[in-house]
């Protein structure tokens, strides 16, 4: 039987895993921490179920949708279309737009009054011409930000840029300075094909609704789970992997041999892995070190009381100096009172101070924008600065550096939403993708029967934006010309 040995339990790890063993591999899946999920993973402090931040799952995620289907847990999720931005001094006076990306939405979201509607107007325009440029400048798009891109562009107005970063930092969390074009291009085309429902959230925790039936379906599989298993170093002979050293929790150390391995980590693991006999056996796995990361920190709140007029749905503190975004669960888990996960995108600012100190600049942050925090009791707090978990971010130029799913090592493969694939962006179904991928090329690596499957999301030639785009230049136009008169 081919023994298939997989460090890292997060999605990336248990897809490929749970592929793997289907296909009849034994398969040994090792997972540091003392339950599987990774970044999709939920924990319990006092009585309370904090994500490691709120989780979407937009119709595009089309492994995602799958793999739910395949688990017959669809009850677990619930539509989520609105999305609503928050001025400060405003509250409770939100302005929602509903399915944001779909096209058949777009009227009503122009007059939603989050700006004016020559602002609106332009930002969708730029978002169409961006999804219109044609493959043969993917290259040159993933040389230049998303800023730089619309700074080069006739339509560019202030206000639909600040609309844009707002929006890019909150749900990407990375700065739209940064941010490939390419990725936000492909990202896009995505999202905007199947817009509707723009996403949905999770019914209860992510651990209890997505994480542990996938675990019940590997266990199922026959496949070997071993947690508080931390890989601390790899071994390299005759250009492949032959053995890998573990540390368990009581801190002994082991060394046991291999013979097919997946490495499904963060990329910043990955390259605390590299010493000189891995590099020499493998250079490639150098340029991993070209990757940027950055901490995503995540806010959970409980109230002792239900704070009125909140809506459903992802709500932007807009102009918020730590790109605060959160959910009230309370409308999605069914709770008493209210609970509010955040979403600190930018946190950079606090790096090098006390968690007592973060927390209290984000509270301050958060009753200027909602005073009614204030007036109730605070039941539970949680900060979770995630500086131990930076996210690679997909910054410009990336896309060169990013490593695919098989390796200069025979038996070495790589699995992790930093590796390449039609996804691109960060995201669960990024990870989920990667290890599908991970599995295919152990797969054929193995010489087994039955492809791997991996779903691709569909999308309309570009020739269908690029039509459009030219249809709508006039809008803009006079959407262009109707801006100066709102500065």
């Amino acid at each position: 039987m081919n023994k298939v040995t997989i460090v890292g339990g997060g999605l990336a790890g248990m897809i490929a895993a749970l592929r793997l063993s289907q296909r009849g591999c034994a398969v040994t899946l090792l997972e540091a921490e003392n339950q599987l999920g990774g970044q999709a993973s939920a924990q319990t402090h006092d009585g309370h179920a904090t994500d490691h931040s709120y989780h979407i799952f937009p119709p595009w995620y089309a492994n995602a949708w799958a793999l739910i289907a395949e688990l017959r847990i669809g009850d677990n999720f619930t539509p989520s279309p609105n999305f609503s931005q928050l001025r400060k001094g405003q509250f409770p006076r939100f302005t929602t737009m509903r399915n944001m990306t779909s096209p058949w939405n777009a009227i009503g979201n122009i007059f939603s009054g989050g700006m004016p509607p020559s602002q609106m107007v332009l930002f969708f325009y730029a978002i169409l011409d961006l999804m219109s440029q044609p493959y043969h400048r993917r290259a040159a798009l993933d040389q230049v930000s998303v800023t730089g891109f619309l700074r080069s562009r006739w339509y560019r107005t202030e206000a639909a840029a600040a609309q844009m970063h707002d929006l890019v930092l909150k749900g990407l969390s990375t700065p739209l300075y940064g941010l490939s074009a390419m990725t936000m291009q492909t990202t896009m085309r995505y999202w905007v094909w199947h817009g509707r429902p723009s996403l949905h959230l999770t019914r209860t925790n992510l651990q209890d609704a997505w994480i542990k039936p996938i675990e019940r379906a590997l266990r199922a599989s026959g496949c070997e789970i071993r947690l508080e298993t931390r890989l601390t170093g790899v071994t390299p002979l005759n250009g492949r992997i032959d053995r890998i050293t573990l540390q368990a929790a009581s801190g002994q150390t082991v060394e046991e041999t291999v013979e097919t391995l997946i490495l499904a980590l963060p990329v910043g693991v990955v390259t605390e892995l590299i010493d000189d006999r891995l590099y020499e056996a493998a250079p490639e796995l150098g340029r991993l070190h070209m990757l940027d990361t950055l901490p995503m920190a995540a806010f959970d709140l409980v109230l002792d009381r239900k704070i009125q007029g909140l809506p459903s749905g992802i709500v932007s503190l807009y102009d918020s100096g730590l790109a605060l975004s959160f959910v009230d669960l309370s409308q999605t888990w069914g709770l008493e009172t209210t609970a509010l996960s955040f979403v600190v995108g930018d946190i950079q600012a606090l790096t090098g101070l006390s968690d007592d100190l973060v927390s209290a600049r984000i509270l301050e942050e958060l009753t200027a924008y909602l005073p009614a925090i204030a007036e109730a009791r605070i039941v539970y707090q949680r900060l979770q600065t995630h500086r131990d978990q930076p996210l690679f971010m997909n910054y410009v130029g990336a896309w060169a550096f990013r490593p695919e799913a098989a390796t200069q090592l025979s038996n070495l493969f790589l699995a992790g939403d930093y590796c390449r694939s039609f996804v691109d962006l960060v995201t669960q179904e990024a990870a989920l993708v990667s290890g599908l991928e991970a599995a295919e090329a152990v797969r054929a690596h193995l010489k087994l029967a039955k492809p791997v499957e991996i779903r691709r999301p569909s999308t309309p030639p570009r020739w269908v934006w690029t039509v459009v785009k030219i249809l709508l230049a006039p809008v803009a136009l006079i959407a262009r010309v109707a801006a100066c008169f709102h500065r």
